[in-house]
């Protein structure tokens, strides 16, 4: 996972909000899976 992957948990927990990653995409990317309700912050954020 990339730093900025782990970052951006930490602050969705911040939020009250536990982001999981899918273990079927963890072999190949390992991309986090957002909840819709934080596509704004993690737009601002990852900008």
């Amino acid at each position: 996972m990339k730093k900025k992957d782990k970052e951006m948990i930490e602050y969705a927990k911040t939020l009250g909000i536990n982001l999981t990653i899918d273990p079927s995409l963890d072999k190949y990317s390992g991309k986090p899976l957002f909840p819709k309700s934080l596509q704004k912050p993690k737009e601002f954020y990852l900008s």
